[in-house]
C-alpha cells in the first residue's frame, strides 16, 4: 500500500465506495480488501470500481485492481471487465500483464474470447520475457480447457509447445493436458515431440 492505510471489514466499510474515491492509498486498502475476501466481496458496484481501477493511470493501482479482479475469479467474467483485462494484456506494464493472464486464468472458461485470445497470443510472442510467455502457457490452459477445438487456443498452445525455454513447454504441456480427449490430431502430434 502506498501509505500503509487499511480497511478493516469487520467495520462494514463500503467496499465499493472506497474504489473510487480520490484517495489511491483508499483504493488500494479497498483491493486488498477484496484480494483478502474473494468473490464474497463482489457485487455490481463493486466490479464498477474494479473497472475504473484497471485503468488508472499508476501502475501500482491497475496491478492492485487486476489482482482483486483475479480473486473474484468466475463472477468477475463479465464484458466490461473483460475488455478491459484484453487491453492489459496487450499493451500495459509487464508486471500489470501478468498479473492480468492469472486473472484471466482465474476467470476461467468465461474469459474465452477473440480479445482475451488475442492479449494472451501477445504473451505468448514475447520473446523477450520467458515469464509472459509462460503466463500465457498457464492462463491458456484455464480459458481453453472447455473449447479445446477453437483455432486460436490451438495455434497459442502450438507456439508455446514449440518455445525454447523448458519451463514454457512444460506450463503448455500441463495446459494441453487440460483440453483430455478432445485435443486434434495437430495437438497431440506437437506433444508427443516435445516429450
Amino acid at each position: 500500500l502506498l501509505g500503509g492505510t487499511e480497511i478493516e471489514t469487520e467495520k462494514n466499510v463500503d467496499i465499493a465506495t472506497c474504489l473510487v474515491d480520490h484517495d489511491a492509498n483508499l483504493r488500494l486498502a479497498a483491493m486488498e480488501a477484496i484480494f483478502k475476501l474473494g468473490a464474497p466481496a463482489s457485487n455490481a458496484t463493486v466490479l464498477e470500481g474494479l473497472a475504473s481501477n484497471l485503468l488508472d493511470e499508476i501502475q501500482e493501482i491497475r496491478t492492485a485492481a487486476v489482482k482483486a479482479v483475479g480473486q473474484i475469479g468466475p463472477a468477475a467474467g463479465i464484458p466490461e471487465l473483460l475488455g478491459i483485462l484484453a487491453s492489459i494484456l496487450s499493451n500495459d506494464e509487464d508486471e500489470v500483464r501478468l498479473a492480468a493472464a492469472d486473472a484471466v486464468a482465474a476467470i476461467g472458461p468465461s474469459a474465452l474470447t477473440p480479445e482475451i485470445l488475442s492479449g494472451i497470443a501477445s504473451l505468448a510472442s514475447a520473446d523477450y520475457d520467458f515469464n509472459l510467455r509462460a503466463a500465457a502457457a498457464e492462463a491458456i490452459g484455464e480459458i481453453g480447457a472447455e473449447d479445446a477445438e477453437n483455432p486460436t487456443v490451438l495455434s497459442i498452445l502450438l507456439t508455446l509447445l514449440s518455445d525454447d525455454d523448458d519451463c514454457v513447454r512444460e506450463l503448455a504441456t500441463e495446459s494441453a493436458g487440460n483440453l483430455g480427449l478432445r485435443a486434434p490430431p495437430k495437438l497431440v502430434h506437437s506433444l508427443v515431440h516435445v516429450m
